[in-house]
């Protein structure tokens, strides 16, 4: 696995980052049981906020580049889409009660980890550089980042998280 990632996927590897924060929020308030509703909806805006727009770029840009140079079989990338619908199961049963926090979190960590571990080092492997930067613009225009803005990470003394864009 290289030290880096290849530039034209770093959109996305931040976006899982954001997404690590938010599942350590909600154990931690799963721990706690404090205020669960409240990090139910935040849960729910993040997902409309961050990971519906990620979900969308890895569907129309990141599977199409990997069905087309071979980079997984297609097992895999159903395997990344499915996963995509259940997590928008389940943040949309949050709208009703927070039962599903722990299956959210649960599944968020383990799709992001396997999304880095097997779905990226295919795409670093098999997608050829010339057709990377194509790829990322495709993913900045998606999630509204152009290349000069980074996302950052806020996680304020009250536990919560939120993303800006940085200066």
């Amino acid at each position: 696995m290289p030290d880096k990632r290849d530039p034209s996927l770093i959109p996305l590897s931040h976006d899982h980052h954001h997404g690590l924060v938010r599942v350590f929020r909600i154990r931690q308030a799963l721990r706690a049981t404090a205020d669960l509703e409240r990090e139910a909806a935040v849960t729910r805006d993040f997902f409309k906020r961050d990971l519906a727009p990620h979900f969308r770029a890895e569907e129309e840009v990141l599977v199409p580049v990997l069905r087309e140079c071979g980079g997984l079989g297609g097992d895999a990338l159903s395997k990344l889409v499915d996963e995509h619908r259940m997590l928008e199961r389940l943040v949309s049963e949050l709208a009703r009660t927070i039962t599903p926090l722990r299956d959210v979190a649960d599944l968020l960590e383990r799709h992001i980890r396997y999304e880095e571990r097997e779905i990226f080092p295919a795409y670093e492997m098999r997608v050829p550089p010339g057709r990377r930067g194509d790829v990322e613009a495709a993913i900045r225009r998606i999630l509204e980042r152009p290349a000069d803005e980074a996302k950052t990470c806020d996680i304020s003394d009250s536990g919560s998280v939120s993303a800006r864009r940085s200066e």
